[in-house]
């Protein structure tokens, strides 16, 4: 076999954790099955409020803990700190074991009960961006917390879609070696927000352009433009895409 890689599996959701799409259900079998052929894959998640530390055997990092995170802008100009904490778990089938990294904050993750939307309500959380915005930042902040810089960080949707930028912009030198894939498992939601919210990023002015579609914020556009591979679910979904941006 070549080089064994490291790899680190970015989603919003996995199963058993967390579970609204299919993208759950990549996040917990892909990463076992690339385990399989000898590669160090490692995936990381959110914490929402549905998520039991028993039931998941989630536990503490002592290095991980309360580690600040800059990811808004008050109207004075000030970056408020939010602190976020990253435990450990672990997927697993009857042959192979993967580590799975737990993103924890209470203000963006754990107060919520839903992944993506009120679960009472049953319509998206106002403050979406923000979240995955400090979802993203952490992903960046615990791997340089725990000093590892991965081969390949694989994205999917647009929820992960800012951390290509994020390694390229914040922290250039530090992850001159990764690689990174986003996959599109859902084309039809791209992040847009008003341009306005541009500036919550913490992203470089001359990078603007690169989210920038029909006068909207499109993190998944910028996502595309800054990873190194893009992959969707199959061949046929390529295949739609191809199709949408024609008639587009």
């Amino acid at each position: 076999m070549a080089k064994a890689l490291s790899i680190l599996f970015v989603a919003a959701e996995a199963y058993p954790y967390a579970k609204e799409t299919g993208v759950a259900d990549v996040a917990s079998s892909f990463p076992l099955a690339v385990r399989a052929t000898g590669h160090d894959i490692r995936v990381m998640i959110p914490k929402y409020g549905c998520v039991s530390d028993r039931r998941n055997k989630i536990h503490d990092i002592n290095r991980l803990k309360n580690i600040p995170i800059s990811s808004t802008t008050n109207p004075d100009g000030t970056d408020p700190e939010e602190f976020l904490t990253t435990k450990s778990s672990s997927l697993s089938n009857y042959r192979h074991k993967v580590q799975v990294y737990v993103v924890t904050n209470n203000k963006f993750f754990e107060s919520r009960k839903g992944i993506y939307t009120d679960p009472v309500k049953w319509t998206p959380y106002p403050d979406n961006l923000e979240r995955f915005i400090f979802y993203s930042r952490s992903v960046v902040e615990t791997c340089v917390a725990l000093g590892w810089y991965p081969d390949i960080i694989h994205c999917n949707d647009w929820q992960t879609a800012l951390i290509p930028a994020y390694i390229k912009h914040i922290y250039p030198n530090k992850f001159k070696k990764t690689k990174t894939v986003l996959t599109i498992h859902n084309v039809s939601n791209q992040g847009d927000f008003p341009i306005s919210k541009f500036e919550l990023l913490g992203l470089p002015e001359e990078v603007k352009e690169c989210f920038t579609h029909q006068r909207k914020l499109n993190i998944l556009k910028g996502g595309v433009l800054h990873s190194n591979h893009i992959t969707t679910v199959s061949e046929s979904y390529l295949e739609q895409i191809r199709i949408l941006t024609l008639i587009k």
